[in-house]
């Protein structure tokens, strides 16, 4: 039938007549088109338009469409954020996410990508912490470390 601007929503009748309606943000379109042509500032400047509570989606969006960068700065999501860290190799935040949630399994990825960038002291602080004792036998025996075997 057609689009409400006014109300956000799409109104299709099937062929019994019966009316169905959608929510369709305008301006979501308008931003995730944005993204796949490559504009990015236009995009940018789309988001102040689209609710906080369709952040989420956009993230997730924009991460299966290689903004990861974008989509880290605007997913409300804790866990999202922290794969996004792991993926873009933030240490930092991913560190400052693992101790907020205290998971073991977080802080032994922090601790790969730790031990990947070469911050040896902060990868052994995080196997410490997650109790990954073969990764703490491999560190410890790597370095020759009698007092951490």
């Amino acid at each position: 039938m057609g689009y409400d601007g006014k109300q956000n929503r799409l109104y299709l009748v099937d062929k019994h007549l019966n009316i169905y309606a959608h929510r369709l943000l305008l301006s979501m379109m308008s931003f995730q088109v944005c993204i796949l042509k490559d504009e990015i500032k236009k995009a940018e400047g789309l988001l102040p338009q689209i609710p906080e509570s369709y952040h989420g989606k956009l993230a997730k969006f924009l991460e299966l469409n290689g903004q990861k960068e974008m989509a880290f700065k605007l997913t409300p999501d804790l866990d999202h954020k922290f794969e996004l860290a792991i993926a873009l190799k933030n240490v930092e935040v991913a560190k400052r996410i693992a101790e907020e949630q205290q998971s073991n399994e977080k802080w032994r990825k922090v601790g790969d990508i730790a031990l990947g960038r070469g911050l040896f002291s902060l990868a052994e602080e995080c196997f410490d912490k997650s109790n990954d004792f073969n990764s703490l036998l491999l560190f410890y025996s790597s370095y020759g470390d009698e007092e951490g075997l």
